[in-house]
Order: structure tokens, then C-alpha cells, then sequence
């Protein structure tokens, strides 16, 4: 997964930068997931560098993704001899302020899913994906 930052916009009060918003992509190659966040940064907090307003960024999907809005937006089961193999889930998570969403899809295990195929149980793993990917990062 790559953090990209797309824009970095600095208002300034009084001659000197007074805040710091950061608007930002997330991408995976395999395009299993992608999304895009914006925050705010303390101008004391940023050094000039690139890295950390990356940093910045991932930690903000780390503090936030759980309480993100998850949407199941579909299952695919794939059968091996009458039986559930594996399941790819699709799912859609946002907040309603639009400061972070994503979308992805995962390949979940299918002994998993048969205890537990609930929606719920659904958006459980994919927030676990989610952590996943990011600490990877």
C-alpha cells in the first residue's frame, strides 16, 4: 500500500503558516484497496518533508479506520467440490465529513466465514484488512 499526497495547502495568519491541510491517495498495485483522506496539520508539526506528511497521513487512517461507516457491497464465493473455498468480500468504508474512504476487497477464509457470515462479522474483517495493509506500509 502507498500513501500518495496529492495536495498540501498552508493558510497563513499574521505573516506566518497557521494550518496545514493535506489531501491524500491511498493505493495498493494489486488494487485490492484505494481510497483518499484529507486532514489537518500543526504547522509545528511538519519539517518540510514529504515523509512526514506520508506518515502523518497513515496514521490517520490508523486512528480513524475503525470508526469509519462500512458498507458490504458484495461476496463472491468460490466452491471446491460442493464447498466454500474461499470468499472475496467488496466493501466501501467513509465517513460522512468525506475525510477518509476506502474501498477494497479481500479473499477471506472460508472456515471463517462459515462460522460467522453476518455483516457484521463481514466489516469486522474488513477493518482487520484494513490495519493490515496500513501497518504493512
Amino acid at each position: 500500500m502507498m500513501i500518495k499526497i496529492q495536495n498540501m495547502e498552508m493558510d497563513y495568519r499574521n505573516g506566518e503558516v497557521s494550518s496545514i491541510q493535506v489531501l491524500y491517495r491511498i493505493e495498493q498495485i494489486e488494487e485490492n484497496l484505494s481510497g483518499t483522506g484529507k486532514i489537518f496539520i500543526d504547522q509545528k508539526e511538519y519539517d518540510g518533508k514529504l515523509e512526514t506528511l506520508q506518515e502523518a497521513c497513515k496514521q490517520h487512517v490508523l486512528d480513524t479506520y475503525e470508526t469509519l461507516d462500512y458498507e458490504i457491497r458484495s461476496t463472491n464465493m468460490v466452491y471446491e467440490k460442493n464447498e466454500i473455498k474461499s470468499v472475496q468480500v467488496i466493501f466501501r468504508a467513509d465517513i460522512t465529513n468525506r475525510e477518509l474512504n476506502i474501498r477494497g476487497n479481500f479473499e477471506g477464509d472460508a472456515e471463517e466465514y462459515n462460522q460467522d457470515p453476518s455483516v457484521e462479522a463481514l466489516e469486522d474483517f474488513a477493518k482487520e484488512y484494513i490495519r493490515g495493509e496500513v501497518e504493512k506500509a
